[in-house]
């Protein structure tokens, strides 16, 4: 009875999980529910969206996502463009 006891012990309390990673293929998954700059200037990129293109003057998609998000002034809504199915719609999230 105590060798029953003391092995239902040890299997219960056995090492814990570890994190589950993002899944494979995502691009640059933050935690979840939260979109990075990374998953949405792909997003933009592979929808052909002028988002996902460098500026005039040559900055990322990355690098404006990251100004913009850092700024303490505006944000954008990452989550709405990333569910964007076309570029009028990543318009849409931007106003």
């Amino acid at each position: 009875m105590k060798s029953l006891l003391l092995s239902l012990c040890l299997v219960a309390c056995g090492p814990t999980p570890g994190p589950v990673g993002p899944t494979p293929g995502a691009p640059d998954a933050g935690p979840p529910g939260v979109v990075t700059c990374a998953a949405y200037c792909a997003h933009a990129a592979e929808l052909g969206c002028d988002q996902g293109r460098p500026t005039p003057n040559g900055a990322t998609c990355m690098q404006v996502c990251d100004n913009v998000q850092t700024s303490g002034y505006a944000q954008m809504d990452l989550r709405c463009g990333y569910s964007a199915t076309n570029c009028s719609a990543i318009d849409a999230c931007e106003r």
